[in-house]
Formats: structure tokens, sequence, C-alpha cells
């Protein structure tokens, strides 16, 4: 099955801007902004510019990313009706959510069909004795309080391209999105069992500026000390993970700060990865084994990473070759009955297919 015309897949994280241009199944313009704080305006005009450079001057379908879709299925048309849910849901996570809101305002310059993939439908299949929380259920089904996991068009992506590239089907995946965005996701036979992000994307391993799963007690106690709720988790949100301990979120300049011997540089890296092993651990237990692992996002690049993370977990199966644990991805970096693979996301590419139909 072909595209049809041109399609612009728009995926907004909290700091960059990626956008592709694909006219049927050939991409036209592949790019990324990057570092963008409130700017979403000016970088939506960037995307503009480049488009009109290659004299393009229609555009059939714009697909965006959306990272908080509650319950609702992907793909889905946009309408005004999906555009109130979408603003209801920004508040459960705003690092994403306010900036492509903002982006797809900017974007209605375009006469285009406009549609969404959301990052939740993915977890949709996760199993309510995974999904509910242990509070009163009233209160919880009230106020549709749930796991919805986050990162699944990158997990689902990542898994079935090893698929592609490998011939094999595998039962058992534990795949681990490791970006400014951290989060794991447990596979079995192709479907989401169990996710690390939660209600909202904080919930789960620490990250760049994300505190991940703390005692919840934390929050009512520094209320008591005199914060307020929202600056509590204005703190959590935005002042935590890789930047509460060292003071900055880019995890390439903390490896840098851990070579000259910097101690928090390293404490941070050592508890990242220790989280990390603990959760495939968790989902190894939870998939009855594993038959692959797959690592992606930006952390993953580092050899060290990779390798703190994926050591003494060899009662798994997991046996890392040596030769192979630095290089470059998409690269097979195990020899054991387990197989490890390191592969860049691409969440466009499955935007796009997940939207040729429509």
């Amino acid at each position: 099955m072909t595209g049809s015309g041109k399609t612009l897949i728009i995926n907004t994280g909290s700091s960059s801007l990626k956008f592709r241009l694909y006219e049927n199944e050939r991409i036209l313009i592949d790019g990324e902004i990057e570092g963008i704080k409130d700017g979403y305006s000016n970088a939506t005009k960037n995307v503009i510019e480049r488009i009109k450079k290659y004299n393009i001057k229609t555009i059939n379908k714009i697909v965006y990313r959306i990272v908080h879709g509650g319950k609702m299925k992907s793909p889905s048309i946009l309408t005004p009706k999906l555009m109130r849910k979408i603003k209801s849901l920004a508040p459960l996570a705003p690092l994403h959510m306010l900036p492509v809101i903002k982006v797809i305002e900017a974007l209605k310059i375009i006469d285009a069909k406009e549609i969404i993939c959301f990052d939740t439908s993915f977890h949709l299949t996760i199993p309510e004795l995974a999904k509910r929380y242990a509070i009163p259920v009233e209160i919880a089904d009230k106020n549709g309080i749930e796991k919805y996991g986050f990162h699944g068009l990158a997990h689902e992506w990542m898994f079935r391209e090893i698929e592609r590239r490998t011939g094999e089907k595998y039962s058992k995946v534990i795949s681990c999105q490791l970006g400014n965005g951290v989060s794991i996701c447990a596979i079995k036979d192709g479907k989401s069992i169990d996710t690390s992000m939660g209600f909202t994307p904080l919930e789960g391993l620490m990250m760049g500026t994300r505190s991940g799963d703390i005692d919840p007690a934390i929050i009512g106690y520094l209320s008591i000390k005199g914060k307020s709720v929202s600056e509590v988790m204005s703190m959590l949100e935005n002042e935590s993970g890789f930047k509460g301990i060292t003071g900055i979120s880019d995890v390439r300049e903390i490896i840098k700060m851990k070579r000259n011997g910097n101690k928090r540089a390293k404490i941070a890296l050592e508890m990242f990865a220790y989280r990390v092993k603990k959760y495939i651990g968790a989902y190894a237990a939870a998939l009855g084994g594993v038959d692959l692992i797959v690592l992606g996002g930006g952390v993953s690049r580092a050899g060290e990473i990779r390798e703190k993370i994926l050591s003494d977990i060899e009662y798994l199966g997991v046996e890392l070759d040596a030769n192979k644990i630095s290089s470059p991805s998409p690269v097979k970096i195990s020899k054991g009955d387990v197989d490890v693979w390191v592969i860049e996301s691409d969440e466009q590419e499955i935007m796009f297919e997940m939207t040729r139909k429509i």
C-alpha cells in the first residue's frame, strides 16, 4: 500500500520539533529543530519556510504525534471535538502537550487533512491488574486515573523494525526508550502488557528533568514545609532527574563530567543504569522470560551506558558482545540466548505507515 500525495509528519518534543515530508513513500524533507524553549510558533514558521524552498504548494495530510490521548485509538481524524479533548489532557503531560497544541494552531494556515497518532494508543492492551492504581476505585474511575503509558509509537516501531531486520518473531520483548524522556515497555506477542510511565509521563525512570518514581508522601511533606503543590510538581517535572543530581539534563555532558571525575555525574549515571536494570528484571518476571531487549534514544548511544545497564543480568540469558558494545546503531550487541539490539526509534516512519490508508 502506497501513500497518497504529500504527507507532512510533525513530531513535537518537549524541546524539539521533528518534521518529515513524504511524497507517496519518498522522503522529500527530513529535519529537526532542537533547543526550543517557548518559541514553538517560530519553529513552526521555520518548518513552513523549509517547505516553501522546495516550491511545494499542496500538502494533502498533516499527521501529528500527541503524547497523551487517554483511551483514544490511533490514528484519529482531528476534529474540533477531538481538539477540545486533547486540550483537556494537556495538564497531564504539559512538557509535550502545550507545545504540540501551539504547533497545530500555527499550522492551521495549511489546508490539509489533519490526523492524530497518540503515544498512549499502543498501551490500551495493558491488563487491568497492571494499569489500575491501588486508590479507591470510585475516585479512580470518576477521574480517569489509571496507567496510560507513553512512547507507544517508539516502542512499537523499535521491536517491529528488529523483527523486519532479523526475520524473527519475538514473543517476549523489553523495549527501552532512553531519551530525554525515558520509558520501558513489556511486550507480549506484539502487545504492550506493562510500561514504566503511568497516569502521566512523570512516573517510572529518572529522566533528563523528571524525577520518575518517588515516595508520593514527599509531595505532602514538602507542602507542609511551605512549598505549594504546583511548586513541588514543577520541581519534579522540570528540576529533577539528571538535572536535579548534576545541574544539567544533557547526558552527553554528564558523561564528560563523569570522565573528568565529577562525583555527582558518576552517581547520576549509576542511579540511572541501576533503575533501568531493575525495570528490565521486573518485566522479565512479568513476561516469564525475555527473547529480545531493544534500546533506543539518545542515551543508548553511549557504550558505557549500555554496559552499565546490561551487566550482571547473565541469569536472564543476556551475554554481551564486547566487540559490539560501543558500535553505532543499528547494532546487535549480544551473543547469548537473548538478542539485544540498539536502534534509533523512528516515530515519523510509523506515523506515516499508520496513516497511509486515511
